[in-house]
């Protein structure tokens, strides 16, 4: 392989990282007063234990924060601003049959990691490369006790996206399997939780974990030994997987899709 064409192909992954790890320095949204103190490098279980400590009201905390994300309105040039139904569907289709996301057992086969936070982050990605705009794309990150199965975990995260069929915010999860509101989303998981006090986070969407950080390939990062290639294997796809203009939401997308 020539050193062109492997700087290229790299250059292209690293111009993707490069831009939603830039997420993690912008302002806060003037009209997005909720997100502003949700920082990417916030511990959001040091956050939940807080607020219990202090006797929030956590339902009413919950249902002010789905009011403040449902009046934002994103608004950026030459990108999509929001997705249909349709189009959330095939990005959950794509993560479930991914040869790294679609196939769990290969990375984690003693179900100790989960790896939501890694289907969430290829949702983002791919919403990227389908032209959805930054400003469209969040996390949403559920924190506290829940048992299902007889499984016992602490969090779950998804990656929120703009709908433009309806009002709100689809929930790109896989857990479901279809696009979901976020109402519909979070009231899923509610039943599963243990102490009646699930809190819900919306972060910027560069996010990777509840109490990690920003995306990154810094050693204990992304491509740590504990992951078994999960996010290596994840990224050379995406070198390797360019999107054709025919598959793209949006014609026109940013400089971080071309060469």
């Amino acid at each position: 392989m020539s050193e062109h064409f492997r700087s290229s192909k790299t250059r292209y992954v690293l111009g993707l990282l490069s831009v939603v790890l830039s997420l993690s320095s912008l302002p806060a949204l003037a009209n997005d007063p909720t997100w502003g103190p949700i920082e990417v490098r916030a511990d959001l279980y040091y956050m939940r234990n807080q607020e219990i400590w202090r006797g929030d009201d956590i339902s009413a905390t919950n249902k002010k924060l789905m009011e403040e994300i449902n009046k934002f309105e994103p608004s950026s040039k030459n990108q999509l601003n929001g997705i249909s139904f349709e189009q959330a569907q095939k990005i959950i289709t794509k993560t479930n049959t991914n040869k790294v996301t679609g196939q769990n057992y290969k990375y984690d086969p003693k179900g100790e990691i989960g790896f939501c936070f890694g289907r969430a982050l290829y949702a983002h990605l791919e919403l990227l490369r389908h032209g959805v705009a930054k400003d469209s794309i969040k996390k949403v990150f559920i924190v506290g006790p829940m048992r299902a199965g007889g499984i016992d975990w602490q969090f779950h995260v998804a990656t929120l996206v703009k709908a433009s069929d309806k009002s709100g915010w689809y929930a790109v999860d896989t857990f479901i399997g279809r696009p979901v509101l976020l109402e519909d989303w979070f009231a899923n998981f509610q039943k599963f939780s243990t102490d009646g006090k699930l809190r819900m986070y919306v972060t910027k969407a560069n996010k990777i974990g509840p109490n990690a950080w920003e995306y990154n390939t810094k050693p204990g990062g992304l491509f740590d030994g504990f992951y078994n290639d999960y996010f290596k294997d994840m990224f050379q796809f995406f070198k390797d997987n360019r999107v054709s203009p025919e598959e793209k939401f949006m014609q026109r997308c940013s400089k971080i899709f071309t060469n």
